[in-house]
């Protein structure tokens, strides 16, 4: 796992979001539209058994609903985009605007393949080598080299990477340095500026602050929160991650369990007559937080764009 989510080693995983939204082109985002699987194969460079596992699995997520011939292979298979499944090609193409998001998560890949690829001290790799990578794609879109450049240009800034050969549009060879190499064994691969050690003089006058601050303003905060409440959202975030769980291994049973709960408790309050838009609101930042900790998969980070922050 790595601490931002958006871009995975998981090949298969990027197979079932290739035929999502493949499904969803075909389609146009509209439910009961069938696409032939026999349109699938040419385009895409997969091994019709791994195909076969991807519709299995999003067919178990309810993320699909299948029709097979009987007797047929994997090309005379159709699918069509559950309601469930749409949702989550539009969570990951929102996902994907966000432009933050997109460059903590290239910079993690980028330093967990130099990781991989050199060592303090050593040669340096060509940074358009990365693109030829599964790290390459983020929530299922590959990248573009400016973006690895720039990654890598950070990286450096931070004293986490090497860099050589660097052009005026940024850097086009690195290699991991001694504090970058810490950061994937120490740090979970964060390439963010590391906080000050707790405990500091520092640390303690900023949760103090935080603390007269957060006292300060709560009142016109969680009225803003209240007003600003999309139940509907939330209860398609609530209904994805509900059919997400049995495949979203990162998750501790206790997590999976306490997501599960607080997803039935969205569609409960969401019942309500009145629904309490402010305790749907803390449901739906608990639940989130569940995901963001602890997931690293582009699924995960799917589901964090659909629940609001």
């Amino acid at each position: 796992m790595t601490s931002t989510p958006g871009w995975t080693r998981d090949t298969s995983e990027i197979l079932r979001i290739q035929l999502l939204e493949w499904a969803y082109e075909r389609t146009s985002g509209r439910g009961g539209d069938r696409a032939g699987l026999s349109d699938f194969l040419p385009a895409n460079d997969a091994d019709p058994s791994g195909i076969e596992i991807a519709v299995d699995q999003l067919e178990d997520l309810d993320l699909i609903q299948v029709q097979r011939s009987l007797g047929g292979g994997i090309d005379s298979t159709s699918v069509h985009l559950t309601p469930a499944g749409a949702a989550q090609v539009r969570a990951l193409r929102a996902g994907r605007a966000d432009v933050a998001a997109r460059r903590r998560a290239v910079r993690e890949a980028v330093l967990s393949w130099l990781y991989d690829e050199t060592m303090p001290g050593g040669s340096t790799a060509d940074l358009h080598l990365f693109l030829g990578e599964v790290r390459s794609l983020y929530l299922g879109e590959r990248v573009k080299f400016a973006e690895v450049s720039q990654a890598a240009q950070y990286l450096q800034d931070q004293d986490l990477c090497v860099c050589v050969d660097t052009e005026e549009t940024g850097p086009l060879e690195a290699a991991i340095s001694t504090e970058g190499q810490a950061r994937i064994e120490d740090h979970g691969g964060n390439t963010s500026p590391l906080p000050p050690a707790a405990g500091s003089s520092y640390d303690q006058r900023v949760f103090v602050n935080e603390a007269q601050n957060v006292a300060a303003h709560s009142q016109h905060v969680t009225q803003h929160a209240v007003s600003t409440i999309d139940i509907e959202a939330l209860l398609e975030a609530a209904r994805a991650t509900a059919q997400a769980l049995p495949v979203l291994d990162e998750l501790s049973d206790s997590d999976r369990q306490e997501l599960a709960g607080l997803t039935a408790e969205v569609e409960r309050l969401a019942a309500e007559p009145q629904p309490d838009r402010g305790r749907l609101g803390a449901v739906g930042r608990m639940a989130r937080g569940i995901i963001q900790a602890g997931t690293g998969s582009a699924l995960g980070s799917a589901l964090i764009a659909m629940w609001p922050g």
